[in-house]
């Protein structure tokens, strides 16, 4: 999947077929006519001074060079989740679409600068991917990627980790206040805490808070709720949420 990502990325995402490379035979008549020239030519296509992988990746090789003399190109831009196994929850796709800034094409012969407006749209890449509400880091790195003429590719790596998700929301300990009320009341408040959401730490702690006051109204005033986070898996970044209630002493007056 992250590999079909990372073509998609190098360009413009639409719903045609990744271009194609250039026919093998073209490259056999070249060996049959002239094998000398063939084989000095063939390894120009292959960077000089490129790291091999990115985000645990290989990085495809270009189907042509950039022109000799031009300035920083992009390269690629590469979606990652490398902090969580390499893996995404949501469709890596979903996070290409808040991308605007795309790389080159290079069976096209289309070459995108690595220029000022090209930081700028990185920059607005990077609010417009955490204002989905998405993820809990982000960061983006630029790495360089020489050609073997000299020109400098850039790759854009989006360093991205998902929020956590509930998978179970459970109470431990609760006696005194049935689960039933507890969950009318936050219905009520509109504090439900529901299943595959994000985890929200406000919301939990607003959860608990309303769960001691409910206890504090049976005369349980000092009993404690608890919040335990407790990963499932790292890969499906889900959790089990659970609240753990102390009752502690009824106060008599």
């Amino acid at each position: 999947m992250m590999a079909a990502v990372i073509a998609a990325a190098a360009g413009r995402v639409s719903a045609q077929p990744p271009p194609s490379q250039p026919p093998a035979g073209a490259a056999g008549q070249g060996q049959a006519q002239n094998p000398p020239a063939t084989q000095a030519a063939t390894p120009q296509l292959k960077p000089a001074d490129a790291p091999g992988t990115v985000c645990g990746l290989p990085i495809p090789e270009p189907a042509r060079l950039p022109p000799a003399g031009s300035g920083p190109i992009v390269y690629l831009v590469v979606p990652c989740f490398q902090k969580q196994g390499g893996f995404s929850v949501i469709d890596p796709q979903t996070y290409v679409y808040y991308m605007q800034l795309h790389g080159s094409r290079p069976s096209e012969n289309v070459w995108i600068p690595y220029d000022d407006k090209a930081e700028q749209t990185a920059i607005g890449d990077f609010k417009r991917l955490w204002a989905t509400n998405f993820l809990d880091d982000l960061s983006v790195d630029v790495k360089d990627y020489k050609f073997s003429n000299g020109v400098v590719g850039k790759l854009v790596v989006y360093d991205m980790e998902e929020r956590q998700r509930v998978k179970i929301v459970d109470y431990v300990g609760s006696k005194k206040v049935e689960m039933s009320k507890i969950d009318d009341e936050l219905k009520k408040r509109n504090l439900q805490i529901r299943l595959d959401s994000f985890i929200d730490q406000g919301l939990v702690n607003h959860v608990a808070a309303v769960v001691r006051e409910m206890y504090g109204e049976k005369g349980y005033e000092y009993a404690t709720v608890k919040p335990e986070i407790k990963p499932v898996s790292a890969a499906t970044k889900t959790v089990n949420l659970t609240f753990h209630i102390t009752e502690g002493p009824k106060v008599r007056i």
